[in-house]
């Protein structure tokens, strides 16, 4: 999957925002070498 900046900006909220087509995901994390962000549904079964 091929990342995509025209939805994102300065203005783009923090965090996950739904916009038409899919999502866009903004974060600070200025020591960070990788950031991930999962899809579907990520957690532990019990």
């Amino acid at each position: 999957m091929s990342v995509q900046f025209q939805f994102v900006d300065h203005i783009t909220p923090m965090d996950a925002t739904l916009v038409r087509g899919g999502a866009t995901f903004r974060t600070w994390a200025p020591p960070a070498q990788n950031v991930y962000v999962l899809t579907g549904n990520a957690w532990p079964k019990p």
